[in-house]
């Protein structure tokens, strides 16, 4: 069976109630099995997607305090989208630009792991 990755949330607390999100899936449409886990370098991180990835989810570890940026091969000039340093990230990919890599840059190096899981 291809990768699924599911979110699904609640907020409890709201001035109407509270408030239920998903769940939400994207179905991979082939087996990835590939994760890369790497300790981020200053400035851009380069990781190459493997064909067939509908996404990636991006785990920084749970002490980062680098500023991150992530964009990809589709959008290299790009300056980035920032992310959380120390909370996971999920990004699907677009079907009209396939990227072949993902960048991540990093405003100081980690020597903590980043984990990066293609499905």
């Amino acid at each position: 069976m291809a990768g699924t990755v599911t979110i699904s949330g609640l907020s409890a607390s709201e001035p109407a109630g509270q408030r239920t999100l998903g769940p939400l899936s994207v179905q991979g449409t082939i087996v990835i099995g590939d994760t890369v886990v790497l300790a981020l370098q200053t400035g851009d991180n380069t990781i190459n997607v493997p064909t067939g990835s509908v996404g990636v989810v991006i785990i920084p570890p749970v002490t980062g305090s680098a500023t991150l940026k992530y964009r990809t091969s589709a959008n290299s000039g790009d300056a980035g989208l920032p992310i959380c340093a120390s909370e996971p990230s999920v990004h699907v990919f677009s079907t009209s630009a396939t990227p072949t890599t993902v960048i991540l840059n990093a405003s100081t190096g980690q020597s903590a792991l980043t984990s990066f899981w293609f499905w």
